[in-house]
């Protein structure tokens, strides 16, 4: 798993069920990864011109990525493509209790 970045009010849909948001917080792993929160129009790093980013869908738990826009004055957007391709189903087989002892 690992640390990540926040990047927050930024729209969502998913591609399994058709779930849409228009301020949800996704997760990337492509910045800092101090568990910092970035939202629209935050500077990003120069050379960026999108930003990956991905969540869990909340109704249907498909694994969905996309790329947040990044504009030509390095800030970020609240435009999200979703990569269909790498978003999927997550099939999880069972859950396991974690013991106290």
């Amino acid at each position: 798993m690992g640390m990540f970045d926040y990047v927050k009010d930024v729209p969502f849909e998913c591609p399994n069920c058709g779930y849409e948001d228009e301020a949800y917080t996704w997760q990337t792993k492509h910045l800092e990864r101090l568990m910092g929160t970035y939202e629209e129009g935050h500077i990003m790093p120069e050379g960026l011109d999108k930003l990956e980013v991905h969540s869990l869908c909340p109704r249907c738990n498909a694994f969905v990525q996309g790329y947040a826009r990044i504009d030509e004055n390095n800030m970020l957007t609240s435009d999200v493509e979703i990569d269909e391709e790498e978003s999927h189903i997550v099939k999880s087989t069972k859950r396991i209790p974690i013991s106290s002892t």
